[in-house]
Protein backbone atom coordinates (compact mmCIF):
# COMPACT_ATOMS: atom_id res chain seq x y z
CA UNK A 1 0.00 0.00 0.00
CA UNK A 2 2.98 2.09 0.81
CA UNK A 3 4.78 1.57 -2.08
CA UNK A 4 1.44 2.13 -4.14
CA UNK A 5 1.41 5.70 -2.40
CA UNK A 6 4.72 6.42 -3.49
CA UNK A 7 4.59 5.35 -6.97
CA UNK A 8 1.38 7.71 -7.09
CA UNK A 9 3.33 10.81 -5.35
CA UNK A 10 6.06 10.12 -7.73
CA UNK A 11 4.36 9.60 -10.62
CA UNK A 12 2.30 13.18 -10.16
CA UNK A 13 5.49 15.00 -9.20
CA UNK A 14 6.44 13.89 -12.36
CA UNK A 15 3.91 15.35 -14.08
CA UNK A 16 4.18 18.93 -12.23
CA UNK A 17 7.45 18.89 -13.20
CA UNK A 18 6.82 18.11 -16.76
CA UNK A 19 4.11 20.96 -16.54
CA UNK A 20 6.38 23.31 -15.13
CA UNK A 21 9.04 22.89 -17.85
CA UNK A 22 6.91 23.32 -20.84
CA UNK A 23 5.22 26.17 -19.23
CA UNK A 24 8.90 27.29 -19.26
CA UNK A 25 9.51 26.50 -22.81
CA UNK A 26 6.79 28.33 -24.21
CA UNK A 27 7.72 31.34 -22.09
CA UNK A 28 11.04 31.36 -23.60
CA UNK A 29 9.54 30.77 -26.94
CA UNK A 30 7.25 33.90 -26.78
CA UNK A 31 10.21 35.99 -25.95
CA UNK A 32 12.06 34.79 -28.19
CA UNK A 33 14.09 37.54 -30.23
CA UNK A 34 13.25 40.04 -27.57
CA UNK A 35 15.88 41.77 -25.50
CA UNK A 36 15.15 42.65 -22.08
CA UNK A 37 14.80 46.26 -22.77
CA UNK A 38 11.78 45.69 -25.20
CA UNK A 39 10.08 43.35 -22.29
CA UNK A 40 9.82 45.95 -20.14
CA UNK A 41 9.05 49.03 -22.04
CA UNK A 42 6.41 46.85 -23.60
CA UNK A 43 4.24 48.38 -20.70
CA UNK A 44 4.71 51.27 -20.74
CA UNK A 45 2.71 54.01 -22.92
CA UNK A 46 3.77 56.02 -26.00
CA UNK A 47 5.73 59.08 -25.66
CA UNK A 48 3.11 61.74 -26.74
CA UNK A 49 3.70 62.75 -30.06
CA UNK A 50 4.61 66.32 -29.56
CA UNK A 51 6.99 65.48 -27.12
CA UNK A 52 8.49 62.85 -29.24
CA UNK A 53 8.54 66.29 -32.01
CA UNK A 54 11.14 67.64 -30.08
CA UNK A 55 13.73 64.98 -29.65
CA UNK A 56 17.16 65.42 -31.32
CA UNK A 57 20.11 63.18 -31.09
CA UNK A 58 22.36 64.57 -28.42
CA UNK A 59 26.17 65.32 -29.87
CA UNK A 60 28.88 62.65 -28.52
CA UNK A 61 26.26 60.52 -26.42
CA UNK A 62 23.62 57.65 -26.90
CA UNK A 63 20.68 60.01 -26.05
CA UNK A 64 17.82 61.73 -27.66
CA UNK A 65 16.54 64.82 -25.73
CA UNK A 66 14.26 67.73 -26.04
CA UNK A 67 16.37 70.32 -28.32
CA UNK A 68 14.40 73.48 -28.95
CA UNK A 69 15.11 77.08 -30.71
CA UNK A 70 12.50 78.72 -30.67
CA UNK A 71 12.47 82.05 -32.35
CA UNK A 72 10.24 85.32 -33.16
CA UNK A 73 10.34 87.61 -36.12
CA UNK A 74 11.54 90.98 -35.78
CA UNK A 75 9.52 93.29 -35.57
CA UNK A 76 9.23 95.60 -38.23
CA UNK A 77 11.80 98.67 -38.15
CA UNK A 78 10.47 101.78 -37.30
CA UNK A 79 12.21 105.36 -36.72
CA UNK A 80 13.43 107.30 -33.55
CA UNK A 81 10.85 108.48 -31.36
CA UNK A 82 9.87 109.76 -27.68
CA UNK A 83 9.05 106.36 -26.51
CA UNK A 84 12.52 105.31 -26.75
CA UNK A 85 14.78 105.34 -24.26
CA UNK A 86 17.96 107.94 -24.58
CA UNK A 87 20.30 104.56 -23.27
CA UNK A 88 20.21 101.37 -24.74
CA UNK A 89 19.70 99.15 -21.20
CA UNK A 90 20.61 95.32 -21.22
CA UNK A 91 19.79 92.87 -18.41
CA UNK A 92 20.38 90.02 -17.69
CA UNK A 93 18.05 87.74 -15.23
CA UNK A 94 18.78 84.32 -13.04
CA UNK A 95 15.58 82.25 -13.60
CA UNK A 96 14.36 78.99 -12.56
CA UNK A 97 11.50 77.72 -15.08
CA UNK A 98 9.43 74.70 -14.99
CA UNK A 99 9.52 72.71 -18.39
CA UNK A 100 9.26 69.78 -19.42
CA UNK A 101 12.74 67.91 -20.65
CA UNK A 102 12.58 64.35 -22.27
CA UNK A 103 15.32 61.89 -22.85
CA UNK A 104 15.52 58.53 -24.00
CA UNK A 105 18.01 55.93 -24.59
CA UNK A 106 17.85 52.58 -25.92
CA UNK A 107 19.83 51.02 -22.79
CA UNK A 108 17.48 52.84 -20.19
CA UNK A 109 18.65 56.04 -18.66
CA UNK A 110 21.87 55.45 -16.75
CA UNK A 111 22.32 54.94 -13.01
CA UNK A 112 24.73 57.57 -12.95
CA UNK A 113 22.71 60.32 -14.46
CA UNK A 114 22.01 61.64 -18.03
CA UNK A 115 24.17 64.02 -20.19
CA UNK A 116 25.61 66.59 -17.74
CA UNK A 117 24.34 65.30 -14.78
CA UNK A 118 21.08 67.15 -14.27
CA UNK A 119 18.86 64.43 -14.11
CA UNK A 120 19.60 63.15 -10.54
CA UNK A 121 16.32 62.07 -9.22
CA UNK A 122 16.03 58.85 -11.44
CA UNK A 123 13.08 57.03 -11.41
CA UNK A 124 12.04 54.18 -14.20
CA UNK A 125 11.74 55.44 -17.75
CA UNK A 126 7.60 56.57 -17.96
CA UNK A 127 7.05 56.20 -21.71
CA UNK A 128 8.43 54.14 -24.47
CA UNK A 129 8.91 54.74 -28.60
CA UNK A 130 9.34 52.92 -31.11
CA UNK A 131 12.63 53.54 -33.10
CA UNK A 132 10.45 53.54 -36.52
CA UNK A 133 8.36 56.53 -35.63
CA UNK A 134 11.19 58.77 -35.39
CA UNK A 135 12.66 60.64 -38.60
CA UNK A 136 14.75 58.87 -40.92
CA UNK A 137 17.77 60.42 -40.11
CA UNK A 138 16.63 59.61 -36.37
CA UNK A 139 16.45 56.06 -37.06
CA UNK A 140 19.81 56.29 -38.55
CA UNK A 141 21.28 57.36 -35.70
CA UNK A 142 19.96 54.05 -33.24
CA UNK A 143 21.44 52.23 -36.23
CA UNK A 144 24.87 53.89 -35.19
CA UNK A 145 25.21 53.45 -31.28
CA UNK A 146 25.57 49.36 -31.80
CA UNK A 147 26.74 46.75 -33.98
CA UNK A 148 24.40 44.47 -32.49
CA UNK A 149 21.50 43.05 -34.25
CA UNK A 150 19.95 42.59 -30.96
CA UNK A 151 19.92 46.13 -30.25
CA UNK A 152 16.40 47.44 -28.90
CA UNK A 153 14.37 49.41 -31.36
CA UNK A 154 12.37 50.96 -28.50
CA UNK A 155 13.51 53.79 -27.16
CA UNK A 156 13.06 54.51 -23.20
CA UNK A 157 11.87 57.66 -22.19
CA UNK A 158 12.29 59.72 -18.76
CA UNK A 159 10.64 62.87 -18.20
CA UNK A 160 11.76 66.00 -15.86
CA UNK A 161 9.93 69.38 -15.69
CA UNK A 162 12.82 70.80 -13.77
CA UNK A 163 12.53 74.26 -12.49
CA UNK A 164 16.00 74.45 -14.80
CA UNK A 165 18.12 76.86 -13.41
CA UNK A 166 17.86 79.75 -17.12
CA UNK A 167 19.89 83.44 -17.82
CA UNK A 168 17.30 85.62 -19.31
CA UNK A 169 19.22 88.69 -21.32
CA UNK A 170 16.75 91.24 -21.84
CA UNK A 171 17.67 94.10 -24.22
CA UNK A 172 16.08 97.13 -24.32
CA UNK A 173 16.89 99.45 -27.72
CA UNK A 174 16.89 102.88 -28.52
CA UNK A 175 16.46 102.90 -32.29
CA UNK A 176 14.10 101.64 -34.76
CA UNK A 177 10.85 100.62 -32.80
CA UNK A 178 12.41 100.39 -29.47
CA UNK A 179 11.39 96.69 -28.83
CA UNK A 180 12.57 95.05 -26.00
CA UNK A 181 14.44 91.75 -27.47
CA UNK A 182 14.44 88.47 -24.91
CA UNK A 183 16.74 85.24 -25.00
CA UNK A 184 15.92 82.44 -22.29
CA UNK A 185 18.39 79.87 -22.17
CA UNK A 186 18.04 76.51 -20.17
CA UNK A 187 20.96 75.31 -18.21
CA UNK A 188 22.01 72.59 -17.25
CA UNK A 189 19.62 70.54 -19.55
CA UNK A 190 20.90 67.71 -21.77
CA UNK A 191 20.66 69.47 -24.93
CA UNK A 192 20.09 73.25 -25.91
CA UNK A 193 16.62 74.74 -24.81
CA UNK A 194 16.61 78.47 -26.46
CA UNK A 195 13.13 80.95 -26.46
CA UNK A 196 13.43 84.08 -28.53
CA UNK A 197 10.62 86.78 -27.91
CA UNK A 198 9.92 91.23 -28.05
CA UNK A 199 8.41 92.77 -25.47
CA UNK A 200 7.55 91.83 -21.94
CA UNK A 201 9.91 89.43 -20.25
CA UNK A 202 6.46 88.47 -18.32
CA UNK A 203 3.94 89.03 -20.23
CA UNK A 204 4.53 88.93 -23.53
CA UNK A 205 6.66 85.55 -22.82
CA UNK A 206 5.79 82.22 -25.11
CA UNK A 207 3.06 80.17 -23.16
CA UNK A 208 5.77 76.97 -23.44
CA UNK A 209 6.98 77.74 -19.90
CA UNK A 210 6.47 79.20 -16.80
CA UNK A 211 8.57 81.11 -14.06
CA UNK A 212 9.26 79.77 -10.73
CA UNK A 213 9.68 82.39 -8.09
CA UNK A 214 11.28 85.95 -8.60
CA UNK A 215 13.17 86.89 -11.33
CA UNK A 216 16.79 88.30 -9.95
CA UNK A 217 18.71 91.16 -12.22
CA UNK A 218 22.64 90.08 -11.79
CA UNK A 219 23.57 92.67 -14.39
CA UNK A 220 22.97 95.43 -15.83
CA UNK A 221 24.96 97.19 -19.01
CA UNK A 222 23.66 100.66 -20.70
CA UNK A 223 24.91 102.19 -23.89
CA UNK A 224 24.15 105.54 -24.96
CA UNK A 225 22.20 105.55 -28.27
CA UNK A 226 21.36 109.05 -29.57
CA UNK A 227 20.98 112.73 -28.01
CA UNK A 228 17.45 113.48 -29.82
CA UNK A 229 15.87 111.91 -26.68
Amino acid sequence: MNRTRMMSCAIGMGLLLGVMLLSGCNSSKNNEGQSKGEQSAAVLPELPAADAALLKPVPNSKLLATTVLKRSPKPEPGTIHPACAADEVTTTYSVQVKFPVTVCTLEGIPATGVGSGVFTQLAAPAHKLDNAKLPQDQQGFAASLSNSASLSSIWQCRQDSGPWPGNLVSDKACINNCATHNLLTLLNTPALIQFEWYGSIVTDKPPDFQYVGQLQAIDVERERCHAQN
